[in-house]
C-alpha cells in the first residue's frame, strides 16, 4: 500500500492502528462492544472506563461483570492495561 507522499508503508494500516491506538467502549456499555473492541485490538490495547457523571455507575459495572472473559483478561482491562500505559 502507497502512502499519500507515494511511499509505500511498510505495514498495513491496521497494523499500524493496533500497535499506536488504544481505546475503550465508555458510553458504550454493551457486551458485544467490549468484546468486539478486545478482539479487533487485542486484550492489550483496551481500557475499561465509566463516563460518570453521563452514565450510573451500575450500567458499568454490570456490563463488565456480565461480558464473558477470561479472570486475566477481565485484569488487563479493568486495570492492568491503565496501569501499564499510564505509568501509574
Amino acid at each position: 500500500m502507497a502512502a499519500k507522499s507515494g511511499r509505500k508503508l511498510q505495514k498495513r494500516i491496521s497494523e499500524y492502528v493496533r500497535s499506536n491506538v488504544l481505546v475503550t467502549t465508555s458510553g458504550l456499555y454493551r457486551p458485544e462492544a467490549l468484546l468486539c473492541a478486545i478482539n479487533a485490538m487485542g486484550e492489550n490495547r483496551v481500557l475499561y472506563a465509566m463516563d460518570y457523571p453521563f452514565v450510573q455507575p451500575k450500567d458499568s459495572i454490570d456490563c463488565f461483570e456480565n461480558t464473558p472473559m477470561s479472570r486475566e483478561v477481565r485484569e488487563k482491562v479493568s486495570y492492568l492495561n491503565a496501569k501499564r500505559w499510564l505509568k501509574l
